[in-house]
Order: C-alpha cells, then structure tokens, then sequence
C-alpha cells in the first residue's frame, strides 16, 4: 500500500487514481481527512492480485469472450450503477473488473457513427463536431439526398425493456400494390439464443425523422440471405419508396447509407465497388456476397448502398469489421422477394412467412453473425479495436 498527500471523498472508494496525464497509477483503498492523505493500492500490486484471482493473465489479455466467474452473477464499481443499468438495458455485457473505474471503453456498439453526418429540422445540436471529415452529403444533387432522406430508417427491436438489435432500413414499393414496405436485415429479428431462428415475440420500433415514429410488422424473412421485410401498422407520411423490381442501372461509385441509432441522423460515406477481395477472413459466407469500399459501422447493417449519380438501389449492406463493406446486390434481393407476396395483404394470413427454400439441398448454409460488443483498455488488452 501506499498513502500520498491528497483529500479524496468517500465517494471515491474503490476508483482510479490517475497522473495529470491521465495515467492510471492504483485504486483508492481508503481515506483519512484528519492528515488530508489517501491510501491507494498501486497498480503493480493490483496486477499481481489479479493474477492471483485469475482475472487477468498476460497471455490471455482480450475481453472479447470474458464472462463473469462461476457463481457470480454481477459487478457493479461504486458509483457506476446507473451506467451499468443502461447499458446492459440496451443489450450490451457488464463491463469486466477495473475497466469502467479505469476509463476503458465498449467496442463494436450500435452507437458507433461512420461517415458524414446530416442532420434535419428541429435538431438542437451542432454536427461539427462529430462524424468524419468526408464530405458526402454536400457532394450529391439536392434532389437525390431529399429522396434518400425520406427511404432510409432506423429500425430497433427489443425484447420486453431490453434491446435486442438496431440497424437501418430501406423503404421500397412492393411488387404487387405497390405498398410501402421497409427493406432490411433478418438480423433485426433473430433469436439471441438460436441464429437460426427468429424471435417472433421481439418488439419492432420505426423511426423516420424528424418525427415520424411507428411500429413495425414482420412480414416475410430469408434466413439464407439474411432478408427481412417490415410493414407499419400507421401509414408514413411524405415517403417516397423505391421500385427496386425494375431493371438496375450500372454503377461504378456509390454511397453506404444508415441511420444513427440515438436520433436517427443519416450516416453516409462514399466508395466503388470493389473486384478485390477481402482484407482478411470473413464470417460472411455467403458466395452472392460482393463488395464496396465504403465503410460503415453496426448500425449501418440493412441500409442501402445507392448509385452516386442518381440515388438508385444497388444492394443491402452488412458489416463483418473489415475495411470493405459486404452487400447483397439488388437482382438477388428483387429475384427472392417477387416470387412471394405480402401475409397482411393475403386474407387468413397473419403470421410472417419464411421464405427460405428449405428445400434446397445444400452443404453449408449461409451465415451472417454480427460482431458482438466488448470492453477494451489499454492497460488489460494487448489487440486495440479497430
């Protein structure tokens, strides 16, 4: 142990004692205001209590798959309950022993922006100083980012109180009817449990800014091609859904589109498709599968990627943590769904339909996990996220 010359609060009990430059030097153990003098445990000894418990170890420094010990359920440091409430409300792990106290952060997290930012009316804050500085929305004509503005949606699931997924979604006119229907990922609506079924009992939230808010219906779902098609049980105003059916137009640069998961700002970053393979292994093994240079985070999974020149649909975006963003392109996407019609618009039919044609003999189907959230600090893990 050792006491060092300083004043320190009850409340401080158990946090991080840093150097004016931020680094960590121990824990505060104890305090005494009579002398104006802190007791702290220093983080030489710290580590090797850790080694003694087995929660930390230089050869298996990574917390990508940490769990809690045996038996015990939860770890909530002083003063962190309500961080640690919200963030297991929207899904996310318990942050590890240390790692909140000692300022590390969570990785791979919905709420991760990419791109350009745009904002829309009613807005109270500046964009400035968020996103990247690419320019993106400037860049395409004001009647092509109008039409996008009113396509692209956030969508969330949730699971009683909890969260269980966010992404983005595509308004597009189905074939028959011409309805609107929102285009997007079945990971939207996946068991947590079991990846090869759906939740059908996950609650649907729509959101379409600035203040459009409804609740969402599944309606047909190809776990195959990772597809999902969502109706609103209230009509939208003011949208102005694609025909993706129709022949496409080539396309050599093109745009990722999402939506932020908090307030809903439209994400978008610039690319071409790409002939060159992935940086490194995927999880994505779909063969349909092509590339964009664009990149995007977890929230942009289901959103559009769109011809720069005029705003057309190309492709459904997914994200495996690669430089390179994976799409499935439209002709498969149009090919899957034309050949099915809405359950709502089908009278009897209430129950959403699985399109995948199980029938088909295959070796090996197609997988689409998403990377999952987890805590990182410098001091306790050797791989930095990406």
């Amino acid at each position: 142990m050792e006491r060092l010359p300083m004043t320190n609060p009850e409340a401080g009990l158990g946090g991080p004692v840093v150097t004016k430059t931020g680094r960590f030097i121990g824990l505060n153990i104890d305090c005494d205001t009579k002398d104006n003098s802190t007791l702290i445990l220093p983080w030489e000894l710290l580590m090797e209590r850790l080694v003694y418990f087995e929660k930390y170890s230089p050869n298996s420094t990574n917390y990508r798959e940490y769990t809690l010990p045996k038996d015990l359920f939860s770890v909530v440091p002083p003063g962190h309950w309500n961080t640690v409430k919200y963030l297991t409300s929207m899904g996310y792990p318990e942050p590890p022993p240390l790692v909140l106290e000692t300022g590390g952060k969570l990785c791979d997290k919905f709420e991760e922006d990419f791109g350009d930012l745009y904002g829309y009316k009613g807005l109270d804050y500046n964009l400035w100083c968020r996103g990247t500085e690419e320019l993106v929305f400037s860049k395409l004509r004001t009647e092509v980012l109008r039409k996008l503005c009113r396509r692209v949606v956030l969508l969330t699931s949730y699971n009683g109180d909890m969260r269980s997924f966010a992404c983005t979604g595509y308004i597009i006119k189905w074939h028959k009817k011409g309805t609107p229907v929102i285009l997007t990922s079945a990971s939207l609506i996946r068991s947590l449990n079991n990846e090869d079924t759906i939740d059908e009992k996950l609650k649907i939230a729509v959101f379409l800014p600035p203040n459009q808010h409804a609740t969402g219906t599944l309606e047909l779902y190809h776990l195959d091609y990772n597809i999902a098609v969502i109706s609103v049980q209230k009509r939208m105003h003011c949208v102005q859904p694609e025909n993706i059916f129709h022949e496409e137009k080539g396309r050599k640069k093109v745009v990722a589109l999402g939506r932020e998961v908090k307030d809903g700002l439209l994400m978008g970053t610039i690319g071409v498709v790409a002939k060159l393979p992935m940086d490194g292994p995927s999880k994505l093994n779909c063969k349909d599968l092509k590339l964009s240079t664009c990149k995007i985070k977890k929230a942009g999974i289901g959103g559009p990627l769109v011809n720069f020149i005029d705003g057309s649909y190309a492709g459904m975006n997914f994200y495996d943590g690669t430089t390179k963003t994976p799409y499935l392109p439209r002709h498969i996407i149009a090919k899957v769904l034309s050949a099915t019609d809405l359950p709502s618009q089908i009278k009897g039919m209430s129950q959403p339909t699985n399109i995948t044609n199980v029938s088909v003999k295959k070796r090996i189907w197609n997988r689409w996990p998403v990377p999952k959230p987890y805590w990182y600090h410098p001091l306790f893990d050797v791989s930095e996220p990406a």
